[in-house]
C-alpha cells in the first residue's frame, strides 16, 4: 500500500505503508527546495514520532555514515558515536567482543544518541533500543570511489571518526572485501528492515539512496 505523507506539494516522496496504523518505512526523494527546511521535522513532530535514539548504517564503507551522522548530529543537537572508535584499538588491534558490546550498552543507556556503523553482531543491541534506522545506499562505484579518496587523504593518519593510532594505509583486502559484500548485504538490509517492520511497527526507518536524497533529508532536520 502506497501513500503520500502530508499535502506539501513542494516535497517529492514515496512513503511504503507497511502495516495499516504504522509509521512509515520511507524512501524519500527530496527535491533541493528551500520550501523543503523543517519539513520531516514538522512530519514527525505532527505523528508523535520522536528523534532522539538513531542508528546510522550503510551498504557499505565509503556510503558516508560518519559524515552523515556528525551532520545530523549537529542539525539535532544530539552526540554522535563512532562504532569503529569502539571496535579499534590502536595499531587496529580489534578490542574483546565483551568490550566492544559494553561500549554500546553504555551509550544506549542514554536518552539521546547517534551510533554510526554497521558490525552485524550488534545490530540488534542498537535496533531494539533505536526509535529511527537510517539506511545509506549509494551505488558500489561511488562508495569504492569515495573509500579510495579517503585513503588516499589520510594515509599515514587516523581520522576523525577512527580509533586514535589506527592511521589509514592502503588495503586491497578491504577493496575486494567492499566489492564482494555490496550485493549481499543490500540484500540482507532489505530482509532485516522486514523483519524489523513485522516484530517492531513502531520503529521509523529511513531508507535514502543518492546524494540528494541525504542532503534533503539533512536540510529537512534543521533546528
Amino acid at each position: 500500500m502506497t501513500g503520500q505523507c502530508g499535502t506539501h506539494t513542494s516535497v517529492s516522496m514515496n512513503a511504503i505503508l507497511l502495516q495499516e496504523g504504522s509509521p512509515f518505512l520511507i524512501e524519500e526523494e527530496w527535491k533541493r527546495d528551500v520550501k523543503l527546511t523543517g519539513y520531516f521535522k514538522k512530519y514527525s513532530e505532527e505523528a508523535g514520532i520522536s528523534m532522539e535514539r538513531i542508528m546510522v548504517i550503510g551498504v557499505s564503507a565509503g556510503v558516508g555514515k560518519s559524515t552523515f551522522a556528525r551532520r545530523l548530529g549537529d542539525n539535532l543537537n544530539i552526540e554522535v558515536y563512532h562504532l569503529d572508535t569502539f571496535y579499534w584499538r590502536s595499531g587496529w588491534v580489534e578490542a574483546p567482543l565483551e568490550d566492544f558490546i559494553s561500549a554500546q550498552k553504555e551509550v544506549v543507556s542514554h536518552d539521546k544518541w547517534i551510533m554510526d556503523g554497521n558490525y552485524s553482531h550488534s545490530f540488534n543491541l542498537r535496533s531494539e533500543l533505536a526509535d529511527t534506522i537510517i539506511y545509506l545506499e549509494l551505488p558500489l562505484r561511488v562508495c569504492l570511489y569515495r573509500v579510495i579518496k579517503r585513503l588516499l587523504s589520510n594515509l599515514g593518519k587516523a581520522r576523525p571518526d577512527m580509533a586514535k593510532g589506527c592511521n589509514e594505509k592502503l588495503d586491497w583486502q578491504f577493496i575486494k572485501f567492499i566489492i564482494s559484500t555490496y550485493l549481499p548485504r543490500k540484500k540482507e538490509m532489505k530482509a532485516r528492515f522486514a523483519d524489523l517492520q513485522k516484530s517492531d511497527p513502531e520503529k521509523v526507518i529511513v531508507i535514502l539512496k543518492s546524494k540528494p536524497d541525504i542532503e534533503g533529508y539533512l536540510l529537512s532536520v534543521l533546528g
